[in-house]
């Protein structure tokens, strides 16, 4: 986090967007500079060529759907979940001091 703060957030806070769209580009510019640095945990190469040569090969490939609708149907709500399941239930525990 200490990354993005310094060279994204810090390095963007004086400027001024007139879209989020032109926001979104600098950030990414930043991002982008963020990763091709190098050397990188003390190898020369970068965050980018890491990724690539150490993870890109074990990320699956994206669902031909995206996206399910997950919505489920309405129904109406149970007695206990509106409190009137609960009435003649409550009790105190024995030995419990009155107050």
């Amino acid at each position: 986090m200490k990354i993005v703060t310094d060279r994204v957030i810090h390095y963007l806070a004086e400027a001024m967007f007139t879209t989020i769209d032109d926001l979104n580009t600098a950030v990414a510019e930043q991002v982008d500079a963020i990763n091709d640095r190098t050397p990188f945990r003390g190898e020369a190469r970068s965050r980018s060529a890491w990724f690539t040569d150490a993870e890109a090969g074990e990320l699956l490939d994206l669902l031909d759907q995206p996206w399910v609708d997950v919505t489920t149907p309405k129904r109406e709500p149970s007695q206990v979940e509106t409190g009137q399941g609960w009435q003649g239930y409550a009790s105190v525990s024995a030995g419990c001091p009155e107050g």
